[in-house]
């Protein structure tokens, strides 16, 4: 059985929020003064400084009165949204609220009149490596005057009261050259703790390194910066801030004067009259993460309620769609709104598999998310250039089927030949588009051409680009005559490189090797079991995939692909392995024991030939 991901959601039953929010913006050049009124509540009476964010308590029907012309206007407010105070063309203030990327659930989780909420309280150990050349009570008393900044803006916008538990030193590991491998070694160094955030701060020296944090998604145990960059107390500040907000849930911004903004280290911080403070969207985004927390959820994204889910999907469509309309080149808002789109499917997922979540000072370092937001494509009839370039290899797929079975029995490749002859066929087809789409048609028709599942025509992610490209009858027709095509002879080794190439065109390598790893774990509590081969082969087509975004290698591949070029060999790999079985041997997705043969597989993967040349 092969499945994009496969893991069952947890279902919970639909207890109400205890209060829902609405962001403020006063983007005029004055302080503007305003009531709030809900439920049974008194009125709430606000004065919003010019420039400034303010996130509210509000109940399920809040409305806003404001004096701006002359006599009192009252806006009816709509939960988990955000308004700004803007100067019109007149330069008058007027109010509006922020266009989003789609319709938020109604809010019947919310009750009339919110109750009180108290800041919600997170528990830090904060930790320095052996490195560190300080005395405790030197680097102790920096750390937490930086900390102590950082957590007054959460507790002044995000609700959120940091209290340092505990002070201590971890042994960081030498021989690791980069901030991930140190961040891993940090987490197997350092036991999690629940509900606990160990907050890991590097000062041992680093070769080139673009990133200043790590951490693995949103909610996880263990967040680790590098000590002494930038080189400014305000910027560590800033750079720290803005690691928390995307440990609360926040996201990379295209606001330009957001903590989570795409450039950090830009001298900002150091001037008088900057102000570390949140996008109103991001707010929006840790407040509802926050709820879940406060609510006994443990803030992983299987968890969210689907409420929460649906808000926090249209939140973080909303900063993608930002993104891609002023042209800044991040995937992560689109990543988040990836994965809870696979949770709508009723499926789980689970947390990143490489702790690279992260900023630098400057560009996105490449490979820091899954996807990069691309330009729409040219329309070509009913279909995008892509989509003609996807039907292409797809159709040039089903014509060599077609010309195969014309054959001799005794002539026609069967198995790994067969694999390879489809491949070429692929190749060959894209080289004759225009390069624009030349790989991801051949990437994507790869993964329709050579599946005869539903995984990709039935997924609400790919299930558009499946039905312009191929109709149910010429579906039924390629499937008839596709034969069985296999990868070392196995018939699902070929399917999971080939869905792994779509997905990772798709979605990016990222959720590409989450889909697998998820399978696999779901697959353990079934009756096929965990499989290290099937795991191996969906790095290798994520690799072969990578490799052609990357490279020109459609000529090489369309004269001589061969499977164990590419693929390889799964000899020695476990499989059938049940849930007692990997819990007993690999312990789970943390435990160094199973990190460690995940590296052996990598390692296998890089091994062939196509890849060591």
């Amino acid at each position: 059985m092969l499945r994009l991901s496969t893991f069952l959601l947890l279902v919970f039953a639909a207890s109400p929020a205890g209060a829902a929010v609405v962001t403020i913006t006063n983007n005029t050049d004055q302080a503007v003064s305003f009531s709030i009124t809900q439920g049974e509540n008194p009125a709430l009476d606000i004065k919003l400084p010019a420039g400034d964010t303010k996130a509210i308590t509000v109940g399920r029907d809040p409305a806003l009165t404001v004096t701006l012309t002359g006599k009192p206007e009252t806006f009816q407010l709509d939960p988990y949204s955000a308004y700004i105070f803007f100067p019109n063309k007149n330069q008058q203030p007027a109010f509006q609220g922020l266009q989003l990327a789609g319709e938020l659930p109604k809010p019947t989780d919310v009750p009339v009149t919110p109750a009180a909420v108290k800041p919600y309280p997170l528990t830090v150990h904060l930790l320095v490596d052996d490195a560190e050349p300080r005395s405790q009570a030197s680097w102790e008393k920096a750390l937490r005057a930086r900390l102590g900044t950082a957590g007054d803006v959460l507790e002044s916008q995000c609700g959120v009261a940091l209290k340092v538990a505990e002070t201590g030193e971890w042994k960081s590991d030498p021989k690791a050259l980069d901030l991930v491998s140190r961040h891993e070694s940090f987490e197997l160094v350092v036991p999690a703790k629940p509900g606990v955030l160990m907050l890991g701060v590097m000062t041992r020296p680093l070769k080139a390194d673009p990133l200043f944090g790590t951490m693995r998604s949103p909610w996880t145990s263990h967040l680790l910066m590098r000590e002494g960059v930038p080189k400014t107390e305000g910027e560590r500040t800033e750079m720290l801030l803005h690691h928390l907000g995307l440990y609360l849930g926040a996201v990379r911004t295209a606001d330009p004067n957001s903590v989570m903004r795409l450039k950090l280290n830009d001298g900002r911080a150091n001037r008088t009259n900057f102000q570390l403070a949140f996008d109103p969207l991001n707010l929006l985004v840790v407040h509802i993460w926050v709820e879940e927390r406060r609510a006994g959820r443990s803030g992983t994204w299987d968890e969210l309620r689907p409420a929460a889910r649906d808000r926090l999907l249209v939140l973080y469509r909303t900063q993608a769609k930002l993104h891609t309309e002023l042209k800044r080149v991040d995937g992560q808002a689109k990543a988040y709104a990836d994965t809870l789109e696979i949770l709508k499917l009723g499926e789980k997922v689970a947390v990143l598999p490489r702790p690279d979540l992260g900023s630098v000072g400057g560009e996105v370092p490449e490979g820091a998310v899954p996807v990069d937001p691309k330009p729409a494509e040219p329309a070509i009839g009913n279909r995008s250039a892509k989509e003609e370039g996807v039907r292409a290899v797809v159709q040039a797929i089903l014509k060599k089927a077609t010309e195969l079975e014309t054959l001799p029995v005794h002539e026609r490749p069967v198995q790994d030949a067969l694999t390879e002859a489809y491949i070429r066929t692929a190749a060959s087809a894209a080289n004759k588009l225009d390069e624009a789409v030349r790989v991801p048609a051949f990437l994507i028709g790869l993964g329709i051409g050579l599946d005869h599942s539903t995984i990709l025509s039935n997924n609400p992610l790919t299930k558009k680009l499946c039905a312009a490209v191929e109709s149910a009858d010429e579906r039924k027709e390629r499937l008839a005559k596709l034969g069985t095509p296999t990868m070392h002879r196995r018939r699902d080794l070929c399917q999971h490189f080939a869905v792994s190439v779509a997905l990772t065109e798709i979605v990016g390598a990222g959720l590409a090797e989450l889909a697998g790893v998820t399978k696999e774990l779901a697959d353990m509590k079934g009756t096929s079991g965990f499989s290290f081969a099937d795991l191996c082969t969906d790095l290798a087509g994520a690799e072969f995939a990578g490799r052609l975004q990357k490279t020109p290698l459609l000529d090489a591949i369309a004269k001589e692909f061969t499977v164990v070029d590419y693929v390889p060999d799964i000899k020695g790999l476990r499989e059938g392995l049940s849930e007692s079985r990997f819990e007993k041997d690999f312990g789970g997705i943390t435990d160094l024991r199973y990190t460690q043969e995940l590296e052996s597989l990598r390692k296998r993967v890089q091994e062939v030939k196509a890849y060591k040349k």
